[in-house]
């Protein structure tokens, strides 16, 4: 079956900026589970995605569409926290401006953490939909270039180095790789991570198995999975979750992310609250990974479905560690 030129495209320029952004992004470590995946015989790698510059994945595609500026003209984006510290570090490596959109209220460390990157910061709207709104307003009025941190091709492109990078790490250890478990939010990461599955699929031919992409969704926050499940947008009801996003319950309508992802994500599992915490507990007290709740979903998709992939070899992809220290302990650790 040929593939789609769009997932094509994606997956040519991931390996691209996997090239050319070896200067500014961090080839982050793959490395062996300590315990996740032996008591059913399968191999686990954890891709440590929460040790990249600015703890999060976010860098890599923020980098990715900063470079694409021919305009030269700053940016403008909105955002609670990690896409914002991605952006604000890619536009100090590229000696160019951007002003962040936050909402009124975010989580008070990871303003902390922007602020150490030097951006403009702008306040505005009760929710990152209000900001994101109103950031398309200012880069409009101002002249200058919003960008999203989920529906623009170049920032897909910069997400799917993580699959670029997990597919070279296992041919360097001769060994095979048959799963990928990465967190949904919005779509972006698994999309990135998909385009690029199915494109090295294509080129290798039966060099590579296929591998399998697994999106993973919390019960609380179903609006991506839902979106594949119907075939369009849909916005659904979020509780709280352990594995929040910033950018989760916004699918855009038409949005690359959605339609690329309804293509690469192979399976879709869904998983509890409890199950997420135990897999945060476990990631921190036996896998000694230092993570935040949305880290913790792709490993509890895993072990949700571990004896269907048993006697074969899945990565997980621990995409975030800008955690709240004190809230974190206490549900880890009851301190």
């Amino acid at each position: 079956m040929p593939i789609d030129p769009e997932i094509f495209a994606v997956g040519q320029r991931a390996l691209e900026q996997w090239r050319l952004n070896k200067l500014y992004v961090l080839r982050t470590a793959l490395v062996p589970a300590k315990t996740a995946g032996k008591k059913h015989g399968a191999k686990v790698y954890f891709k440590l995605e929460h040790t990249q510059f600015t703890g999060s994945y976010h860098f890599r595609g923020a980098m990715a569409r900063m470079k694409d500026n021919p305009t030269k003209k700053p940016f403008v984006t909105a955002s609670t926290g990690n896409h914002a510290m991605g952006a604000s570090l890619a536009a100090h490596a590229l000696g160019t401006k951007v002003t962040i959109v936050m909402p009124m209220f975010v989580e008070k460390h990871l303003l902390e953490k922007v602020k150490q990157y030097g951006p403009e910061i702008v306040h505005h709207g009760n929710d990152l939909n209000e900001a994101r709104a109103y950031a398309k307003d200012l880069a409009k009025k101002s002249g200058h270039v919003y960008f999203s941190p989920c529906d623009e091709f170049m920032v897909l492109a910069g997400l799917g180095t993580v699959c670029v990078e997990v597919l070279q790490q296992f041919e360097v250890l001769e060994k095979p790789i048959h799963n990928i478990f990465a967190p949904m939010s919005d779509g972006a990461l698994i999309s990135g991570i998909g385009c690029f599955a199915r494109d090295a699929k294509k080129q290798a031919g039966s060099l590579r198995p296929k591998v399998k992409v697994w999106g993973v969704t919390a019960i609380n926050s179903m609006a991506l999975a839902a979106s594949l499940s119907a075939g369009f947008p849909i916005e659904t009801e979020t509780s709280p979750t352990l594995a929040m996003s910033e950018s989760d319950n916004n699918i855009i309508r038409n949005g690359i992310d959605l339609r690329l992802a309804r293509t690469t994500v192979n399976h879709v599992v869904t998983c509890t609250e409890a199950e997420i915490l135990a897999a945060l507990r476990q990631l921190h007290i036996q896998e000694k990974q230092y993570v935040d709740g949305f880290s913790a979903l792709a490993l509890a998709g895993f072990n949700k479905v571990a004896e269907k992939v048993k006697n074969e070899t899945s990565t997980v992809i621990l995409c975030s560690g800008n955690y709240d220290r004190e809230k974190i302990g206490k549900l880890v650790y009851g301190a």
